[in-house]
């Protein structure tokens, strides 16, 4: 799946209490970057310390003001904020034991910002303070804190309370356990070269057999997505398939199902029918209901085209083999592929050629210091691991942010492509700071140059999308409406954006260089490549989104106590898929999003369509306008969660989003 994006919602598993959680606090420019478990343990005893004193002095106060109040409250968030580093710690670190220490830091965080969201001293405080005469943030920070102890249950009775809080905690755990299964859990196949026919000859060279002739290939992605996209052997695409979707098969299927029961739990004790009700109070389309009502409104747009594509998907098939009386979930990536290729005349093979790894790392950092008038510094400082680079964000000279790039697998890192907010921007107390955490070629594990896919660098375009909308949106004073705190179904509309720009010669022949002769990618191909993005739309991209948007929402949206699974999945993929179930498999398990993303995965496909209407903005005008980057990056990047979602939409485009846009694309 391209846009497998696991963007940190720093504390998402603390279900709306603090979103980046974040005295006398002192200033801090760069993270600390904890190297052993004894840094962990300190840190996070520190930090939760210290929150703890500054919580016992609002406690002390009699009558509450901003100053004795709200701004001590938002101190606590900013060094919880700072302990969580520790998650990406549990999900990066090289070492097992630190990863390990970071988890129960996460554990020891998730505890006290569970009992601080059902202290019902601290919510009445925070509720008295006088608002005659402030300003819109400081109103919005106070009405925002509110809901989100009131959607916590402080307002419930004290058995309740407690029941929550337990609840709460074992989410964390179960949801810990979830993730960790599927980050730990790399398979492989067994293969000759034979079998790997149709793969590119620096794919073949960096993957030599032993001496009896075999060939590992992993589950990681530089192993297994070129096999699934060029391999002709239909019997190694299905294994590499077979073996990708059974990761974390069986040991997630009860830690699964005991998570979405204790969701439930949770939030039928606030009273909301259903997991998905309680998880869509805060977004732009609630109640959960209306999640559903979206879905099915982009198959019905998309379902016309679906059939098309899947009719001239197994005709293209049928030419390799006469008999063949579906297309798989093994063939769609390889016969979209094929037809891309043959009716467009694109050998996306040699197409790699002009995207060198370094070369797309250098010009996608030009690009952003383009578009959003910054710059990107190399610089030297501590990591967590030898390969991550580090680059701090100026404006006019001065350092406002600084990125961390961890760009290649490794053992026992998260195994997918996502953002990482480490510290979230807060005006007078710290500087934002963020991670790429992706799984691309490694150059340092080959003599030759490493070329990447064209769809891992329309990842990358979309992961820095997400990464400079938590640099940029950080002149806040309040942690909650800095960086990534707009509505969790906002927060794509910046990386797909983004990647809207991935496809066009002005773009890509800045950096775009063929390796040997270091000529500009042709904008006749690009223009081509483009064009041929639109082949299985229909089929292989929308319908197969709304069958992950529909599981996550169907899995939150009933009573899971009895729920069977994998006979919920099969119906599903019936549903919404043009792809048959394949027995055997158990996608569930390794589904990453349920965790992060719970019944909220339709934000993807919810952000496109907004997107698209959105970046008619830039086509109309030049997607190189200075002023159109400019209005952007004010009402849609900047203003973090300061602002509504509908709001900044309705800023940008002068009015309300259209879906028009995104139908002519589903159809084009």
């Amino acid at each position: 799946m391209k846009k497998v994006v696991l963007l940190l919602f720093l504390f998402n598993f603390l279900l709306f209490f603090i979103y980046d959680a974040v005295a006398m606090v002192d200033y801090i420019k760069y993270p600390q970057i904890w190297k052993t478990k004894e840094d962990i343990e300190e840190g996070c005893k520190t930090y939760i310390k210290n929150a703890d004193e500054l919580l016992k002095k609002i406690l002390e106060v009699n009558k509450p003001t901003v100053e004795n109040t709200l701004v001590p409250y938002n101190e606590i968030l900013i060094y919880l904020n700072r302990a969580g580093l520790a998650y990406l710690f549990s999900e990066v670190h090289p070492d097992v034991d630190v990863r390990d220490a970071a988890e129960l830091c996460v554990q020891d965080i998730n505890k006290f910002a569970t009992d601080l969201s059902l202290n019902r001293e601290v919510y009445d405080r925070l509720k008295n303070i006088n608002k005659n005469n402030l300003d819109y943030e400081t109103l919005r920070f106070i009405d925002k804190t509110l809901l989100d102890f009131e959607l916590s249950g402080v307002n419930k009775d004290d058995q309740t309370r407690q029941e929550l809080a337990d609840l709460s905690a074992k989410m964390v755990l179960a949801g810990q356990e979830f993730d960790r299964n599927i980050r730990e859990d790399k398979r492989s196949i067994e293969v000759t070269l034979e079998d790997l026919k149709g793969l590119p000859q620096d794919y073949i060279d960096s993957h030599k057999a032993d001496e009896s002739g075999k060939i590992i290939i992993t589950t990681d992605y530089p192993d297994a997505d070129p096999v699934k996209k060029y391999a002709d052997k239909e019997e190694t695409r299905k294994k590499i398939f077979i073996e990708d979707m059974n990761r974390a098969y069986p040991s997630n299927d009860d830690v699964l199902k005991k998570l979405l029961i204790l969701r439930h739990q949770y939030a039928t004790l606030l009273g909301y029918e259903t997991y998905a009700d309680y998880s869509a109070e805060k977004n732009m389309l609630k109640p959960g209901s209306v999640i559903g009502e979206f879905i099915d409104n982009v198959v019905y747009i998309a379902e016309p085209r679906a059939d098309a594509d899947l009719k001239q998907l197994l005709a293209r098939k049928r030419m390799d083999n006469p008999q063949a009386d579906a297309i798989h979930i093994w063939d769609r990536v390889y016969y979209v592929n094929k037809i891309r290729s043959e009716d467009y005349k694109i050998d996306f093979q040699a197409l790699r050629s002009y995207f060198e790894y370094n070369n797309v790392k250098t010009g996608i950092l030009k690009m952003l210091e383009d578009f959003f008038d910054i710059q990107f510094k190399n610089v030297k400082g501590d990591t967590w691991y030898k390969d991550v680079e580090i680059y701090d964000v100026l404006k006019n000279g001065e350092t406002f942010g600084r990125i961390y790039l961890d760009m290649h697998p490794r053992e026992g890192k998260y195994s997918h492509n996502a953002t990482f907010s480490m510290i979230t921007g807060v005006d007078g107390y710290q500087l934002p700071s963020g991670s790429l955490v992706c799984n691309f070629p490694d150059p340092s594990k080959s003599n030759d140059p490493v070329l990447m896919e064209f769809d891992d660098v329309s990842t990358f375009f979309h992961e820095m999308g997400h990464l400079v909308h938590h640099i940029l949106a950080y002149r806040h004073k309040w942690i909650s409406l800095s960086g990534l705190s707009c509505e969790d179904d906002f927060v794509e509309i910046p990386s797909q954006l983004l990647e809207e720009f991935a496809c066009y010669p002005d773009i890509l022949q800045k950096f775009a260089k063929h390796i040997q002769t270091g000529e500009p990618i042709p904008a006749d191909l690009v223009n081509l490549l483009k064009k041929s993005d639109s082949v299985g739309r229909g089929a292989d991209y929308v319908m197969q989104q709304m069958f992950y948007a529909a599981l996550s929402y169907k899995y939150h949206s009933i009573d899971p106590t009895n729920v069977d699974l994998l006979d919920t999945m099969k119906k599903l993929q019936a549903q919404y898929s043009v792809y048959p179930y394949e027995e055997g498999t158990y996608f569930y398990a390794s589904f990453g999003h349920l965790e992060g993303y719970a019944s909220r995965y339709y934000t993807y496909m919810y952000d496109l369509v907004i997107v698209k209407d959105l970046f008619s903005v830039f086509e109309k005008n030049g997607i190189m306008d200075k002023n159109t980057w400019q209005k952007y990056t004010i009402n849609i990047i900047e203003p973090g969660g300061s602002i509504p979602g509908t709001v900044m939409i309705r800023n940008f485009l002068g009015r309300k989003y259209s879906f028009e846009p995104f139908r002519i694309w589903v159809e084009e």
